[in-house]
């Protein structure tokens, strides 16, 4: 299946995201606290500290989630996919990848905020950065959901 531009341009922006976080984090390596905040409630407040090191497993994670959303690309669920006809699975095909891509690219934007708060050491992250990861989030499974819905309902079964 041929790569919608949508998707080129996440997937890009996405590998630009995870290279921007590991070019920040070696940049600000020396001078980043022995102890930082590794974990931040709903609220963005620290609930959990740790070594520097723990903070490598942003990039890491992130580095893991864009190969292995890249692998979920590769997999056609023919068997969810056969009750259409090719063109609609090719649409519905092409909806999952795009929301996917989104979804990686918005995480990996998370993830490059959360790295950005605990090398600051900050006492909080704010309130409108994890409201605006969670809506997107959530929006993006109730308008791509939408989508299906119709895109599967104006189909033919066979």
């Amino acid at each position: 299946m041929v790569k919608t531009r949508h998707e080129i341009v996440l997937n890009s922006l996405s590998c630009l995201i995870i290279v921007a976080q590991i070019i920040f984090l070696l940049i600000k390596w020396p001078s980043i606290s022995n102890e930082v905040p590794t974990h931040f409630n709903l609220a963005g407040i620290p609930d959990g500290f740790g070594s520097k090191y723990n903070l490598l497993l942003l990039p890491i994670v992130s580095v893991g989630l864009f190969y292995g959303m890249r692998a979920l690309y590769r997999i056609k669920y023919d068997g969810y996919l056969a009750n259409y006809d090719e063109n609609i699975a090719n649409k519905l095909f092409s909806l999952y990848r795009s929301w996917t891509s989104l979804t990686l690219t918005g995480t990996t934007l998370f993830f490059f905020s959360l790295l950005y708060f605990s090398i600051q050491n900050s006492r909080d992250i704010p309130n409108w950065i994890i409201i605006i990861y969670f809506s997107v989030l959530l929006g993006s499974v109730v308008v791509y959901g939408i989508r299906e819905v119709f895109l599967k309902k104006n189909s033919k079964h066979h």
